[in-house]
């Protein structure tokens, strides 16, 4: 059975992933611990992953599936999603628009009007704008250095309001 430093995670990740999307699980599990990054089981299926007080990503497992959330509604992530257009190459910025989430959610079913870098999107999902479905190694790339770009922003915006 394939582990990492994260044994709160392999137990899941084990019985409910085979494979590619386990390893690619994995793998992601062991990148935010090896990046200082803690996730926090907020469900039985759900992790937050949460830096200096604001929500970097959330990590789901299902069976034989996982997925990665990025700039939700909850804990400043949608600030989190503006403010980090400042060190985000336009290849990251694409990337991103690419994966906008338009309305399909059936959780919240609560869309809002955004623009993310120029682009309005008239519905988008509220609750989780990027979703990454049983990402790849090519998309775990992107999703690690969107994380680390996440992480700094969430660093500016930790010194800004202990500044205040």
């Amino acid at each position: 059975m394939p582990k990492t430093e994260l044994p709160w995670f392999d137990d899941f990740a084990n019985d409910l992933l085979s494979d590619e999307k386990l390893n690619n699980a994995l793998a992601f599990a062991s990148f935010l611990y090896d990046n200082g990054l803690m996730a926090l089981k907020t469900s039985k299926y759900f992790w937050s992953v949460k830096y200096k007080g604001t929500r970097i990503c959330t990590i789901s497992l299902r069976e034989n599936s996982w997925w990665i959330r990025f700039f939700g509604r909850t804990d400043g992530s949608h600030e989190l999603l503006d403010r980090s257009e400042a060190y985000m190459t336009d290849e990251h910025k694409n990337f991103i628009l690419d994966r906008i989430r338009e309305p399909q959610c059936r959780n919240c079913r609560s869309y809002i009007e955004k623009t993310i870098f120029g682009k309005t999107f008239e519905k988008i999902c509220w609750c989780t704008p990027i979703m990454l479905f049983n990402p790849s190694e090519e998309i775990l790339e992107y999703a690690e250095e969107i994380t680390l770009i996440a992480r700094k922003t969430a660093d500016v915006i930790a010194a800004e309001k202990t500044a205040t």
